[in-house]
């Protein structure tokens, strides 16, 4: 629900909008930039690190990496759903602080917590 409003936001505003997979490549005045999306209920809190955090598959986060250091602009997303805000980080500057969980118990592969506080509220 919040990602199809976010979608409708960005064509709205003149971007054209492929789906490829588990990104949106988004096109506009000849640039192109790859938006992974994702819908969460809230961040989670990481006592021992104190700060809230938001969870990805670390096999997509790897792959991320990967694009970020073709020097493809990637972006995450999260439409927040307990706050029906929007927040945006580039990865390039999530894989600076981002905290590896290696264990099968979240996601098959292992998750990546991503800081709260490395987002932007997107309006």
């Amino acid at each position: 629900m919040f990602t199809e409003k976010l979608l409708r936001r960005l064509r709205d505003r003149g971007f054209d909008i492929s789906p490829r997979r588990d990104l949106f490549l988004l096109s506009k005045d000849g640039k192109q930039r790859w938006l992974n999306i994702r819908e969460k209920e809230k961040p989670s809190y990481y006592r021992f690190g104190k700060r809230f955090e938001y969870g990805t598959p670390k096999v997509h986060f790897d792959r991320y990496k990967k694009m970020v250091a073709r020097g493809e602009p990637v972006y995450s997303v999260i439409c927040e759903r307990s706050t029906g805000k929007v927040y945006i980080a580039p990865f390039a500057a999530l894989i600076k602080t981002a905290r590896e969980y290696s264990g099968n118990r979240l996601d098959t592969g292992g998750t990546v917590f991503l800081p709260k506080d490395a987002y932007r509220e997107l309006r």
